[in-house]
């Protein structure tokens, strides 16, 4: 089952799997993760379902948090973000 989340900054392919179809298929589900860069969520029974996340987005998710921890950063970055969206000069 193919899911998609919609934010304020674009679409993310999400991907829902049950516990037991990912313990089946688990290289091919962490290869389709690595390489498609897809979210794919771990359905548990009576547990909170859990994320798989290649690396290399986490590493960009923690990048981008750590950026926008600072008020002042964070401004600076959100309006650099919206003149290069918009297409506008400094």
């Amino acid at each position: 089952m193919k899911q998609k989340f919609n934010s304020a900054y674009g679409d993310f392919k999400v991907i829902e799997k049950s516990f037991s179809e990912v313990n089946s298929n688990f290289l091919e589900i962490l290869d389709q993760v690595s390489h498609t860069k897809t979210v794919c969520l771990v359905q548990r029974n009576q547990k909170e379902d859990v994320a798989m996340i290649a690396k290399s987005e986490l590493d960009s998710l923690l990048e981008t948090l750590y950026l926008l921890k600072s008020p002042e950063n964070a401004k600076r970055l959100l309006s650099a973000l919206d003149r290069a969206i918009n297409n506008k000069e400094i």
